[in-house]
């Protein structure tokens, strides 16, 4: 009877120690996972700030060219118009010209 309750109270401390090494792994998993959710976050904050940097630097560029293109068009378009300035004052300085004569 002795060895049938001392088998009893052996098993009951087996238990209770699987027990107590359960809870302890369970408290490590989760410091573990919290441990893995803070750095999952640091990191996506860090991607999205590299992410956004990098796009803020592609926005200024196509901005930069843009402004630069429509300065390329506008100098091109006034050098045309002083061009086409400079031929009709040709034109009607010859016009003027051949009204005094006459």
């Amino acid at each position: 009877m002795n060895e049938v309750i001392s088998s009893i109270l052996e098993t009951e401390k087996k238990s209770e120690e699987m027990i107590k090494n359960a809870q302890i792994e369970a408290r490590a998993l989760k410091l573990s996972g919290d441990v893995s959710a803070v750095k999952i976050r640091e990191d996506a904050v860090k991607n999205f700030k590299s992410l956004r940097v990098k796009e803020i630097e592609l926005a200024e560029k196509n901005a930069s060219e843009k402004y630069n293109e429509i300065i390329k068009n506008g100098e091109e378009r006034a050098l045309t118009l002083v061009t086409k300035s400079k031929e009709n004052l040709v034109k009607v300085a010859d016009k003027i010209v051949e009204g005094i004569l006459r």
